[in-house]
């Protein structure tokens, strides 16, 4: 019996594989206009959290690296320049027990990217609202610094910037 589930798991996976099927987030995007050197000439990061941007910039780089075949240039040198808003970032009380004791919190961002042409400053591409989220158990955490986040709530809070970085390329994947 175990061979033969063995069996058909290969079998489904060659499938997949024969087909052309990707995974959502693994899948290859085209940038818009072919542009591939690109700039990020803009984040803008209304929120009090420093780490935002440039964990934002660094998760957008890789992703679109990886997926996208970008390059990244000086600004006088690109192709098309990012502008990254964020539109959201909050952590909000996710689970409670009997008299509202906070055992589970969410993290969620909401952004919008929008890429323009270098030559013309036109927007050539928009994402509009993405949100990526994660939550995380107060438990876990080991706050030494009250009111500082601690590594779950910073894990949670990269968890969610990732998952909309993703949820970014994936809809540019759909078309433009």
């Amino acid at each position: 019996m175990k061979n033969i589930c063995l069996f058909l798991l290969l079998l489904f996976s060659a499938f997949q594989v024969s087909c052309g099927y990707n995974f959502v987030g693994a899948s290859p995007i085209a940038l818009p206009e072919g542009k591939q050197h690109l700039n990020i000439t803009l984040v803008h990061n209304p929120t009090q959290e420093a780490w935002l941007e440039p964990y934002l910039r660094s998760v957008f780089r890789d992703e679109f690296t990886r997926r996208g075949g970008a390059v990244w240039v000086s600004e006088d040198q690109a192709q098309a320049v990012v502008h990254i808003d964020i539109q959201q970032f909050r952590t909000a009380d996710g689970l409670t027990r009997e008299r509202d004791e906070t055992v589970k919190a969410d993290v969620t961002i909401i952004m919008e990217v929008k890429i323009l042409s270098a030559d013309t400053g036109e927007q050539i591409w928009s994402s509009g609202s993405i949100s990526g989220r994660d939550s995380y158990f107060l438990a876990a955490e080991d706050v030494s610094v009250p009111g500082a986040p601690g590594p779950e709530q910073r894990r949670a809070s990269e968890e969610a910037v990732d998952q909309a970085v993703s949820r970014v390329a994936d809809r540019l994947g759909e078309g433009f």
